[in-house]
């Protein structure tokens, strides 16, 4: 089962262990035995996809952006490590490793056979003594010596055997376990990390650096196309009024009509006609007329 304090550390150490085949161009058989472990440990995507669930709904914020910012950087770690050698660590030949590790009980076998066939050579001259002293004069000390010493030959032949088989029992377990260890992984290892980052970049928001886009070359308005525009801004709706600055402007516009005596304090227009009768403009209200509106904003009152 994944777990982040084993998945985190282990994942660090295997990032060690890359760097380590590719500055000396092999591994050893134990560093072998770490890598096979790691991936048989944590070659289950699915079980990734749920570590990681786990860490997002069980760990605040803070700890989960630092978990998951820490997992992504020794998956990309990896995937680098292999990318810059992949060609050295696939050509390492495991077999050959495995093989030299069973190996190691060459030289202990050897020793162990010396003395194992020195107690047995003994063994055989003195059953030889005894098969012939029937032959010939001898005493009873002398045979007895001969029965003392075959017994002591006879106990330290047996221990030397034992121990020579059990040399020979751990070399053939190591052969056996070796091939457990065999292949070579380092390809298999990085698809694995290839997966985990695509798993990976569904939890955790890539930062992208931010590019200002490039200021657009403005081209030079044509007569017609500076006609168009004045058409469409001398027009305006009374719901414009509220959604730009022009409300401010219109009240400033009421105060100084009022100053000017165009307007009194009720907002009716101070009539100039010559049938002496006033007219009322309500200003601020939303739905004026828009042709009042754009009269207003045409005056030379708009430049206040």
């Amino acid at each position: 089962m994944y777990d982040i304090s084993t998945f985190l550390p282990q994942y660090r150490e295997l990032n060690t262990l890359f760097s380590n085949a590719i500055s000396h161009e092999t591994v050893s058989y134990e560093e072998q035995k770490t890598i096979t472990e790691f991936y048989r440990q944590f070659g289950e995507v699915k079980a990734f996809d749920k570590m990681l669930l786990d860490i997002v709904l069980e760990r605040d914020k803070p700890t989960c952006t630092l978990l998951l910012s820490g997992i992504k950087t020794e998956i990309e770690n990896n995937i680098r490590l292999y990318e810059s050698a992949k060609d050295n660590l696939n050509s390492i030949d495991i077999v050959k490793i495995c093989r030299e590790s069973s190996r190691r009980y060459n030289f202990a076998i050897e020793a162990q056979l010396e003395a194992t066939n020195k107690y047995s050579h003994e063994l055989n001259e003195v059953n030889g003594s005894l098969d012939a002293i029937g032959f010939r004069e001898h005493t009873q000390q002398e045979e007895e010596r001969l029965w003392n010493t075959h017994e002591y030959l006879t106990k330290r032949y047996k221990e030397e055997k034992e121990k020579l088989d059990l040399l020979y029992n751990q070399q053939e377990e190591s052969k056996q376990e070796t091939t457990k260890y065999s292949k070579n992984l380092f390809d298999k290892i990085y698809d694995l990390s290839h997966s985990f980052l695509s798993v990976l970049n569904n939890y955790f928001a890539v930062e992208k650096e931010n590019i200002p886009n490039p200021i657009p070359e403005t081209e030079p308005e044509s007569e017609e196309t500076e006609k168009s525009v004045s058409e469409e801004t001398s027009i305006i709706e009374p719901d414009m009024i509220f959604q730009t600055e022009m409300y401010e402007r219109l009240l400033s516009l009421e105060q100084k009509l009022i100053r000017d005596k165009y307007l009194n304090e009720d907002l009716h227009w101070i009539s100039m006609h010559k049938n002496g009768k006033t007219e009322r403009l309500f200003l601020l209200n939303p739905h004026i007329q828009s042709y009042n509106i754009n009269i207003l904003i045409n005056s030379k009152y708009l430049t206040l």
